[in-house]
Formats: structure tokens, C-alpha cells, sequence
């Protein structure tokens, strides 16, 4: 169809013309999704990329067309869990506005919280359980909580930040280890030492508790 009748057929027919250019814009969205779904060789998708290297501006942008944020690579890693042990607060903030699962946990069982623990950023730490991350959930195979994983790092600050948020500092992993132990055993005094005033200030208040329990009766 040459120019000419190309224009008469749409003063013709303005209908078709609309419908048409409609189709066209259906289409080119539809790749636009389907290319945004594309993933690497490791599953990891251009929301998980972005998320990955803290490209905020695209992340902004991804987010508003995406089904869940929660898109996992191949070993079940969250976009979340990969920005928050990067220690990129922006993006974990702007993936959990979007529904992000701050519970998520990985095959082995390590959740967004554990992963970030290892990492030394304690405001992405205070940043989770604000927005209702488990404190006290263990992993599958060596039963670490975020606490041991922190203690036996030598990352104070997350070790402070997860006191302070109300971790469990007696919970033991399967060799039968606190977070105590492992400060202990890989040489972070500072930790230690904030473990066991700790582990100090809680048996001090116990005999209170059960005198306070017995003048009650």
C-alpha cells in the first residue's frame, strides 16, 4: 500500500488506525515484560541485577511492572537477600516498599536476615527487623542465627544491632556453640566481652524474677 492510500484508508476507517496503534503499543509492552523476565546463566533476572549492584534508578523503574519482587536466581536467592548482603541499604529499602519478603530463606535455609548479618552493615540489620524479620531462626545444616553468624564474623555493630532488636544470645547451633563460643573461638574479644556482660546481666536478673514470682503468692 503506497502513501496515498495509506492515508485515505485512515480517514476511511479512523477506528482501524486506533485499534492498530493500540495493538502495536499491547506488543511492544509484552516484549518489554518478557525481556525484563529474561534470566542469566545463574537465574538471576535484571530486577535481581540491579538490585544486586544497587542501581537504584532502574530498580525504581523495574519495580513498577513486575509481578513480585521476589524474583529468585538458582539457589533461591531474593533479590532482597543479595542487596542486603551487598550492604545496599537504598535498594533493600525500595525492594521491601515493593513487597519484598523479609522472611525469605534460600536452599539451605538462610534467610534474608542471616545473609545480611555476615555482611557489616548494621542499619540494613535494624532495617529488617523493623519491618518484621525472625530474629531467631536457624539454618538448616549448621543451626546459625544471624547472632552467631555476626559473633563469629567480628561484626560488632550487627552483633549490638540484633541485641538491641532482641536476639537470643543462648541459642546454640548443631555442634552445640552460642555466639559466645564463636566470638571466643575466633578471637573477636570486643564481641565476647559484650556477650558476656550480657550473658552476665541476664543471670543477674533471673534470682530477681523468681523472688519477684514468689512474694506474688
Amino acid at each position: 500500500m503506497n502513501l496515498k492510500k495509506f492515508k485515505q484508508t485512515i480517514y476511511k476507517h479512523p477506528n482501524i488506525f486506533i485499534i492498530s496503534i493500540a495493538l502495536i503499543l499491547f506488543t511492544l509492552s509484552q516484549f518489554e515484560f518478557s525481556n525484563d523476565q529474561k534470566r542469566d546463566s545463574h537465574g538471576r533476572s535484571r530486577l535481581y541485577l540491579a538490585a544486586e549492584n544497587s542501581n537504584v534508578g532502574e530498580l525504581k523503574s523495574l519495580l513498577k511492572n513486575i509481578k513480585t519482587p521476589d524474583q529468585r536466581d538458582e539457589c533461591q536467592w531474593t533479590p532482597l537477600m543479595r542487596s542486603a548482603q551487598n550492604k545496599h541499604l537504598e535498594a533493600s529499602k525500595l525492594l521491601i516498599e515493593a513487597g519484598a519478603d523479609v522472611n525469605a530463606r534460600d536452599k539451605g535455609g538462610y534467610s534474608v536476615l542471616m545473609v545480611a548479618s555476615g555482611s557489616n552493615n548494621a542499619d540494613i540489620l535494624t532495617l529488617l527487623t523493623q519491618k518484621g524479620a525472625r530474629l531467631n531462626e536457624q539454618e538448616d545444616s549448621l543451626g546459625w542465627t544471624a547472632l552467631i553468624w555476626a559473633a563469629k564474623e567480628g561484626h560488632y555493630e550487627n552483633v549490638s544491632a540484633l541485641l538491641d532488636a532482641g536476639a537470643d544470645i543462648n541459642l546454640k547451633d548443631s555442634t552445640g556453640k552460642t555466639a559466645y563460643d564463636w566470638s571466643i573461638e575466633n578471637g573477636h574479644n570486643a564481641i565476647a566481652e559484650k556477650l558476656k556482660s550480657q550473658l552476665d546481666l541476664i543471670k543477674s536478673t533471673q534470682p530477681k524474677k523468681i523472688q519477684d514470682n514468689n512474694n506474688q503468692l
